[in-house]
C-alpha cells in the first residue's frame, strides 16, 4: 500500500516518503536535509561570531596539535608575536632570494635544471636525518 504524499520541509516539492520512516521523514532527499543544516549553521555562526570564531581556532589548534602527535613530531612553541617590521623585511629577503633563484633555473636547461633540483632535495633529505637522528 502506498503512503501518502507529504511536502518537503526543505524544497516545498511533494514527495513519497520512505516506509520504514514515514512519519517522521520531513525531506525528500539528503541534499535538502544538508542545505538546511548549513543554512542554520551559518545563522548560528551569524549570530555569535566572535564566540565562532574562539571556537574555530581552538578547533584548528586541537586538529593540527593531534596531526603533529600522529606524525611523531614533537609539538610546536607557543606562537610569539611578530612585529610587521621584522616580517616586511623577512618578506622582502625572501622574495629576493625567491627571485635570484628563478633567475638562475631560468637560465638553466632542463638537463641541468633537473640536476640542480637533484642536488637540493638530496641535500634536504640528508639535513633532515641528520635533524631526525
Amino acid at each position: 500500500m502506498a503512503c501518502a504524499k507529504a511536502r518537503c520541509s526543505g524544497c516545498r516539492k511533494w514527495f513519497t516518503p520512505d516506509r520504514r520512516t514515514a512519519t517522521r521523514q520531513t525531506m525528500c532527499k539528503r541534499t535538502c536535509g544538508a542545505l538546511r543544516r548549513r543554512t542554520q549553521a551559518k545563522a548560528r555562526r551569524d549570530a555569535d561570531l566572535e564566540g565562532y570564531r574562539e571556537a574555530e581556532l581552538e578547533r584548528q589548534r586541537a586538529c593540527r596539535r593531534r596531526r603533529r602527535e600522529a606524525a611523531g613530531r614533537a609539538p610546536e612553541a607557543p606562537a610569539q608575536a611578530v612585529s610587521r617590521a621584522e616580517l616586511v623585511v623577512q618578506v622582502r629577503a625572501i622574495a629576493l632570494v625567491i627571485v635570484a633563484n628563478v633567475d638562475r633555473a631560468a637560465g638553466l636547461s632542463r638537463a641541468e635544471l633537473r640536476r640542480e633540483v637533484a642536488r637540493i632535495v638530496k641535500e634536504v633529505v640528508h639535513d633532515l636525518g641528520r635533524a631526525c637522528a
